[in-house]
């Protein structure tokens, strides 16, 4: 050991001897060792909860800036409603869409639609006219029918519209009716749901045998078939009848349509017989004889005795006058008392004479060929005739016979190459008429469609 090295031994020496020295050191180590173990504590992966531990107030939350989104509601847009409207007197379709807001510019698209320029010139006041349309008043659809089949359908896609033209099919059915006789046959029909045309139609086929203006009593009951077209549920015509019934006190009749291969139509009794007897017993729906067949009666104008040769039918003014058979006009013009007459041959010595007619059908001419039920004429008063009426006359090889009494000659039967054909359809016909016939009996007047 030299010199320098014993000098620091001893003064170390002497440094270790003083207490206080001593405790410096100590208290130096332990500041030391603190540091070393704080500086381990805040070196960790897990957060210190300072706020915890120095008892910080909580957290604020931080005030919103006018720079933050907001959350916008949108309003669901209302769906266009469909608005029906009548077309009144003088309105046009471009006036009835301006009643309604519809813009000018859709206005002026829809009517340059060629559809829309065809079918608006066929509408007709009391119309209806659908319109589509939202709250804005924005057109969507047009709809509306022009024709008794057809219908113009104008949708929007996106800015333009589209049309068409949508035709529904006319469906042929059958009608069903039944009626009880309550007051005159026309109003009884009424009440039945049977139209007019039926009536006519029916009074015509039973002709030969049943006087509609006097034969018919209360309770007597008619069931009739008869053809109706339709589009959809909407009948737009009423067709002919195919069968019928007539149920008087103590009698019954019926009456079955049939068209053959030539396009000849005729009513025949449920067995084929025809029932046309040749002649119409009377050629006039009239409303009662006002004078019969007489060979001496008092002339209500000349006052006078002598014969009546014929019958009057008291009928309105303008009623049609119907031939009473197939036959030939031999004369047409004025004859004295007859006033206005016409005259028909029918062949066999058969001859038929109208008198007091008001004017003749258009067209009727001596020579001309005409048909049973076809009409020649219309009720008048010229002549000798106090009142409108028709005088009818009925002669066989000249000879005068009371046309309410005289034996009519018969029709032809069904002829025997359609007689197969004719007889399944009456089986049919005839099983559609009792059956109206059994639900009357347990209703009241009934009437019922058949696809």
């Amino acid at each position: 050991m030299d010199m320098e090295q014993l000098n620091n031994t001893q003064h170390w020496k002497k440094f270790l001897q003083s207490p206080k020295r001593i405790a410096f050191i100590v208290l130096s180590i332990l500041i030391v060792t603190s540091g070393l173990v704080l500086n381990e504590m805040f070196s960790t992966d897990e957060p210190v909860n300072l706020a915890q531990n120095i008892n910080l107030p909580p957290e604020q939350p931080a005030e919103q800036t006018n720079d933050a989104p907001v959350a916008v509601i949108e309003e669901t847009p209302t769906p266009p409603v469909w608005h029906a409207v009548k077309l009144d007197k003088n309105t046009s379709l471009t006036n009835l869409l301006k009643e309604n807001q519809i813009s000018a510019d859709d206005i002026i698209a829809v009517e340059a639609l060629p559809e829309v320029k065809t079918s608006s010139h066929d509408l007709q006041v009391g119309q209806t006219i659908n319109i589509l349309q939202d709250e804005q008043n924005k057109l969507y659809g047009l709809r509306y029918s022009f024709d008794m089949t057809k219908t113009l359908d104008v949708t929007r896609d996106d800015n333009q519209f589209i049309a068409n033209i949508v035709t529904q099919p006319i469906v042929n059915k059958q009608i069903v009716a039944h009626g009880t006789i309550t007051g005159s046959m026309m109003q009884s029909a009424a009440q039945a749901g049977i139209p007019r045309k039926i009536v006519l139609e029916l009074a015509n086929m039973f002709a030969w045998k049943v006087n509609f203006n006097k034969d018919l009593q209360l309770g007597d009951t008619f069931t009739v078939v008869y053809d109706a077209e339709y589009v959809g549920d909407q009948k737009i015509d009423t067709g002919d009848i195919v069968a019928a019934e007539i149920n008087l006190e103590g009698a019954t009749y019926r009456a079955i349509r049939f068209t053959d291969a030539d396009g000849d139509v005729g009513y025949y009794t449920p067995l084929g017989q025809s029932l046309k007897s040749g002649f119409l017993r009377t050629p006039v729906h009239y409303v009662y004889v006002s004078s019969p067949f007489s060979l001496s009666r008092m002339q209500p104008i000349l006052h006078i005795r002598r014969p009546h040769l014929g019958v009057d039918l008291a009928a309105p003014r303008g009623t049609p006058i119907e031939a009473a058979g197939d036959g030939t006009v031999t004369f047409v013009g004025r004859d004295a008392g007859y006033g206005n007459l016409i005259i028909i041959d029918h062949g066999h010595g058969i001859t038929t004479r109208y008198g007091h007619i008001y004017h003749f059908v258009k067209g009727i001419y001596p020579g001309m060929h005409v048909k049973e039920g076809q009409v020649i004429a219309y009720v008048g008063s010229t002549g000798l005739a106090t009142g409108p009426h028709l005088h009818y006359e009925f002669r066989i090889n000249g000879v005068p016979y009371d046309p309410m009494k005289v034996k009519l000659p018969g029709g032809t039967p069904i002829n025997s190459k359609y007689r197969k054909e004719f007889l399944a359809e009456s089986h049919q016909l005839v099983a559609e008429i009792d059956a109206a016939d059994n639900t009357a009996l347990a209703s009241k007047d009934s009437i019922q469609t058949l696809s």
